[in-house]
């Protein structure tokens, strides 16, 4: 999915989520709140597979925390090597 997002979207990075939310959905292989993220560039796709606590809420908000965070760390990297600024010397006022 990240791999087709990136390629479709012609961008740098692809990010993709999917999961079991809840409240219904879940089975033993695949329990509410298992979720999966990944993240395609040029070089490579990293995936993660996590288990989220709480309500359906919560799930699809703590999974859209930790796959803007897997997306974060890298563009930080990607801007500071193409020096388009530094991150450390912006001023938000």
């Amino acid at each position: 999915m990240a791999r087709g997002v990136r390629h479709r979207a012609k961008t740098d990075f692809g990010l993709a989520v999917t999961g079991i939310a809840g409240p219904d959905g879940g089975t033993e292989e695949k329990p509410v709140g298992l979720v999966f993220i990944a993240l395609a560039d040029d070089a490579h796709t990293e995936h993660k597979r996590l288990m989220i606590p709480g309500d359906r809420e919560l799930v699809r908000w703590r999974a859209s925390q930790a796959a803007l965070d897997m997306l974060r760390r890298p563009a930080v990297d990607l801007i500071e090597k193409r020096q388009f600024f530094r991150v450390d010397d912006l001023c938000l006022t």
